[in-house]
């Protein structure tokens, strides 16, 4: 329950109450103020997933975090270390440095969907869409970002997607919990993706 917090722990004190916002079931959203831009904080906890453990100083584990739904009270467990190291790797060392400017175009392809009403904000989550094109093969990505796009466009359109991972590569990006993306709505950004590549600027 929020309200049993400290004031200090929900940020109120510090940046004044009308520009946190805790009504979030996930994060707390520190709202835009002079020189700052509006921030997602999400308070957690660390998570070890144990690959072996015999007593205190023998054992192997992957570190991640671990937060809860405030609506549902549903544990939700990330690997935000992975998660940036992944997207690093495949980056700099598997693609000509092209896997994040084709993430920027495709969320900028996102933006223009929702303003032109041709699909709803919430069809296609940041996270996941990050995570959709991270498992496009690296061949796909070339010294040119108008090609890797269309590459990318045509590899998801042309290619199953069910079994793709998240960028941590700890988590299904497809399944029925809310922390995963319907597989429905994923097939309709990309049918709406690929009809706006194909007829751009007669929108």
């Amino acid at each position: 329950d929020k309200s049993l917090l400290p004031e200090k722990l929900t940020g109120k004190k510090y940046y004044t109450k009308n520009l946190v916002n805790t009504n979030g079931n996930k994060s707390i959203k520190l709202l835009p103020a002079s020189g700052r831009l509006i921030a997602d904080v999400v308070p957690v906890i660390t998570h070890r997933k144990y690959i072996y453990f015999t007593d205190k100083d023998d054992y192997t584990s992957e570190n991640g975090v671990k937060f809860y739904h405030k609506t549902t009270g549903k544990e939700i467990i990330n690997f935000p270390k992975h998660h940036y190291d992944n997207g690093v790797a495949k980056h700099s060392e598997k693609t000509p440095k092209m896997f994040k400017p084709v993430v920027r175009v495709f969320k900028n392809l996102r933006s223009f969907l929702i303003e032109k009403k041709l699909i709803d904000k919430d069809l296609a989550p940041s996270y996941f869409l990050q995570s959709l094109i991270y498992n496009v093969p690296d061949e796909n990505f070339v010294n040119s970002l108008d090609t890797s796009v269309y590459n990318v466009l045509k590899h998801l359109y042309q290619n199953p997607i069910d079994a793709f991972v998240c960028q941590n590569e700890k988590h299904n990006v497809f399944g029925d919990t809310q922390e995963q993306w319907n597989l429905t709505n994923a097939a309709n950004f990309i049918k709406e993706a690929v009809k706006l590549w194909d007829n751009w600027g007669k929108l």
